[in-house]
């Protein structure tokens, strides 16, 4: 049985915010409500990837495509 992995101290933090926190945060920019600044403290979203997702950036998945579709499973 594989064991829990866990992240040791100090180590660099990927994506540790939830698919809502960043939806909550990109439509109070889009709406003024808050500055970009002022939305990576207060949702603790990294700047660039806030930026990123506003622009349009790195939308598809990572990694290979599938060979068979969700159908042909």
């Amino acid at each position: 049985m594989p064991r829990k992995y866990q992240r040791q101290l100090g180590s660099r933090r990927y994506a540790d915010y939830t698919a809502e926190t960043l939806k909550n945060c990109l439509n109070e920019i889009r709406s003024g409500d808050i500055s970009h600044r002022k939305a990576e403290e207060k949702y603790k979203i990294p700047r660039r990837t806030i930026l990123n997702k506003l622009k349009g950036r790195h939308s598809k998945k990572p990694g290979k495509q599938p060979i068979f579709t969700s159908n042909e499973e």
